[in-house]
């Protein structure tokens, strides 16, 4: 037990690091943000996606474990995971080059790990509540880890590692994988052109190379196979994409330098524009000073690198480099149809390489620093924590105080019980009518409509994002109901065109725009069964089986 302690010790300041960022969600409640609304019980997935699996796995544990822990949890395992894989990502570097550890080595791996966790990429990914990303995010570090080893020892259990370690960011996160897959190739191709006057370790890439992508497809082929083919959620989803999608979705910026000034920063996010929360820039006038130090330590790290060992130094450029590149919208036509609408999530292998390069940067100038002094050493690595602090401010304690843990309303909880009781086989109508809206119990923060997945019963939300030009599929059901709904028409052919769709409730929460939906008290053929201070129900008198 003591030595599992003392294997654990050297990642203690990163819980540290958990406990500033999250503390704060330490009290009872759910985190609202724009594409997380989570809810008292994790529904069972439906099968066809990569991440099948993992939904499973959540709502299997959510039958011991509330889902409200289970959310932070994930939180936690976010950032220490993110943390802890830089760190360990490090250490093989430094033994990989051979750098003096009674040096800047220290300091170095603890600064590359913290920024790695917490920087404007990862801020903008929690805020918009992509956890699945910043899960996967979390595995790249380990990923590359077992790549970097592969290519100097190709053997069984390096092709092994590689392959169950891809499969794991498959399954946490589709569009990571295809990052993870990129970093893959680059770290190869650049090991067997170090290596090319070497046959048989050329043989061995080749050989254990193809064995790993072998054991990938077979693990993966139950939601490989159908994408493939065509079917199956992932090839739905990727056939629904326009040049709507495309426009909506885009990286900030004006012009392609535009973007790719915004992704040096590890920003370009769609959302970022829209207001949702505060950017870095809005809360610290002086950061964009923080900015370029943080760039000049990644600029100093690479040079370092790049003499200690060609072969990793050009590696993580590359990943870099095609990171940004297809952050910036590079390519964007040809990574839609491989399911990568918005191309930003790109942006993690820049986030990547400048941890990677920015912490080789603090090694070498605390090495500078101790060469004159421990003095000076030690005010290198004051100066570098206090950069680390001000490149994402917005991140710590409970995101800037914008996020903080809250509950459903009783009356959600009253309807979801009314509903369970009554009989038959029917469908529900949430209005109002917004994929996504605002909610008085989510201090009016606009998330994901959580009524489909809250309620026992099944609920039918709206599938209209309102962004941009982007349209729902006119020959979806919720779409061709939303135009019966949506509208607030007074009409006494709406109970029977809703019972068409076996609707026999209609949920009207009171929250946004609900007002606007008052006609229904005057709609012939529905009646109010449920009104609580949140929620109201009308049943539609029209259905098969009322009684």
């Amino acid at each position: 037990m003591n030595r599992r302690l003392r294997a654990l010790q050297p990642y203690a300041p990163y819980a540290l690091l958990a406990a500033v960022v999250l503390l704060p969600f330490a009290a009872p409640g759910y985190i609202f943000t724009l594409d997380a609304a989570p809810v008292p019980h994790i529904p069972a997935p439906h099968a066809g996606g990569s991440d099948y699996l993992w939904q499973e796995l959540l709502h299997i544990l959510n039958s011991a474990v509330p889902s409200q822990v289970i959310e932070k949890l994930l939180f936690v395992a976010i950032i220490l995971g993110s943390a802890i894989g830089m760190h360990r990502l490090m250490d093989f570097l430094q033994r990989r080059t051979g750098h003096d550890t009674t040096l800047g080595w220290g300091p170095a791996r603890y600064f590359a790990g913290l920024l790695y966790a917490v920087n404007p990429f990862t801020y903008d990914r929690f805020m918009a509540g992509q956890y699945g990303v910043l899960l996967g995010y979390a595995l790249l570090p380990f990923v590359l880890e077992a790549l970097l080893a592969f290519a100097v020892h190709p053997d069984r259990r390096g092709m092994l590692r590689v392959a169950l370690g891809i499969v794991l960011v498959s399954i946490v996160s589709l569009p990571t994988t295809g990052l993870a897959v990129l970093a893959g190739a680059l770290t190869l191709a650049a090991a067997a052109w170090q290596q090319r006057r070497k046959a048989r370790l050329l043989r061995q890439y080749v050989r254990y190379g193809l064995g790993a992508a072998g054991i990938f497809a077979v693990l993966s082929s139950y939601w490989l196979l159908p994408a493939l083919l065509g079917k199956g959620a992932l090839a739905q989803q990727v056939h629904t994409f326009t040049p709507a999608h495309t426009a909506a979705f885009a990286t900030v910026g004006s012009g392609f330098v535009g973007k790719l000034a915004h992704v040096a920063q590890l920003q370009g996010f769609w959302v970022e524009p829209h207001g949702l929360f505060t950017l870095p820039q809005e809360q610290l006038p002086g950061w964009g000073t923080v900015r370029l130090l943080v760039w000049a330590l990644a600029v100093v790290g690479a040079v370092v690198l790049y003499r200690s060992s060609r072969q990793l130094g050009a590696t993580f450029l590359l990943i870099g480099l095609s990171g940004w590149l297809l952050a910036a919208g590079l390519a964007a036509g040809l990574l839609t149809h491989f399911g990568y609408r918005e191309p930003q999530k790109f942006a993690a292998l820049v986030a990547l390489s400048m941890a990677v390069f920015a912490g080789f940067g603090v090694a070498q100038i605390v090495a500078l620093g101790r060469a004159r002094s421990e003095g000076w050493a030690n005010a290198a690595v004051a100066a570098a924590l206090v950069v680390l602090l001000l490149f994402t401010p917005t991140m710590y304690w409970g995101f800037g105080g914008q996020l903080r843990p809250r509950k459903y309303p009783d009356g959600w909880f009253a309807a979801n019980a009314f509903l369970a009781q009554q009989g038959g086989s029917y469908q529900a109508v949430f209005l109002p009518w917004h994929e996504y809206m605002s909610f008085a119990f989510t201090a009016d923060r606009i998330i994901a409509n959580p009524a489909a997945r809250f309620f026992g019963q099944p609920v039918t939300i709206s599938n209209d994002p309102e962004l941009g030009a982007i349209k729902p599929p006119a020959d979806a059901a919720a779409t061709r109901i939303g135009a019966l709904v949506a509208g607030g028409q007074h009409t006494p052919l709406l109970a029977a065109q809703l019972a068409g769709f076996n609707v026999r409730f209609v949920l009207l929460a009171k929250d946004y725009d609900y007002r606007r939906y008052n006609y229904l008290e005057q709609q012939p053929g529905f009646h109010r069964v449920f009104d609580s201070q949140s929620l109201r129900i009308y049943e539609n008198a029209a259905w098969k089986g009322y009684e």
